[in-house]
């Protein structure tokens, strides 16, 4: 069906370019016309570490039957009509609906599912205003501070503001820890902001210590320590933490480092890699 989808797409709206405007509003409600998947559909990558809070709640309240998770290349790529129509920017994650919904950005699409599916599996949400705000809290800091400088670790950039935002991480982490109760984040309570949290934590536990020299991530942390293996023992995050350990794995295989230039940056000792 979505492979059908992609060809209708192309024939009605021409080729799929490399890169593409926003769509104007006439050219919208044509694309989504056209796009009625049978069942909610994530547009999502498994390196993906927003999309993999999306994909972690998910699995955590046994949603896999009720929700399609497909790559842009089934909808026929990051920049066709059906994904620019879905999110503005052309990124993952985003969602589209038998009914026309577009959502996009991960945060979004987790609460979003959160409240749909309220009754299903755990609530994922904390029991006191004060609880649900600490939640917010640490996933909104993480979103603006440390989200921001994520592609230090795995973009092409320049040297010298690759280290700089390298070592804003390690500043943004030690905030993090201030900002996190343990075991879970806002305590006792296992909430859709363990979810959030969790991708990056593997991102970072992943990439700085075998790409850059950290000796350890939750090195004097201890309660993002406590967060990142309270929340490993839950058997969705197992499942989303072996999805991104393969494909980053994928990444490192295929040279990704050595093509974005962290090998040869990292060799240069005059600026600070390890923290």
């Amino acid at each position: 069906m979505l492979g059908s989808r992609r060809v209708l797409a192309s024939k009605v709206y021409g080729p799929l370019t490399a890169a593409r405007r926003p769509l104007s509003a006439q050219r919208f409600v044509r694309t989504m016309a056209q796009y009625r998947p049978d069942k909610p559909t994530v547009i999502d990558l498994p390196v993906s570490n927003n999309g993999a809070r999306v994909r972690w709640i998910i699995y955590k309240k046994g949603l896999e039957q009720q929700y399609a998770i497909v790559s842009p290349k089934e909808i026929g790529g990051f920049k066709s009509d059906i994904h620019m129509a879905l999110h503005p920017l052309g990124k993952v994650p985003c969602l589209g609906t038998p009914d026309g919904l577009c959502l996009a950005e991960s945060e979004v699409l987790v609460q979003y599912i959160a409240d749909k599916h309220k009754g299903v599996g755990p609530s994922l949400e904390a029991s006191t205003p004060e609880k649900r705000a600490l939640a917010h809290q640490a996933v909104r800091f993480q979103d603006l501070y440390i989200l921001n400088i994520f592609a230090s670790m795995y973009r092409k950039m320049d040297k010298e503001p690759r280290a700089e935002q390298i070592g804003q991480i390690n500043t943004q982490l030690d905030n993090l820890e201030k900002l996190v109760v343990g075991p879970y984040v806002v305590g006792d309570e296992l909430t859709t902001a363990d979810g959030s949290l969790l991708p990056n934590l593997c991102w970072m536990n992943y990439i700085l210590p075998q790409l850059f020299g950290w000796e350890n991530v939750f090195k004097n942390r201890p309660k993002l320590a406590a967060c990142w293996q309270t929340i490993q023992q839950d058997e969705a995050a197992s499942k989303v933490i072996a999805e991104l350990h393969e494909a980053l794995d994928n990444w490192k295989n295929n040279g990704r480092w050595k093509d974005v230039g962290v090998l040869e940056h990292v060799k240069d000792k005059s600026f600070q890699w390890s923290y």
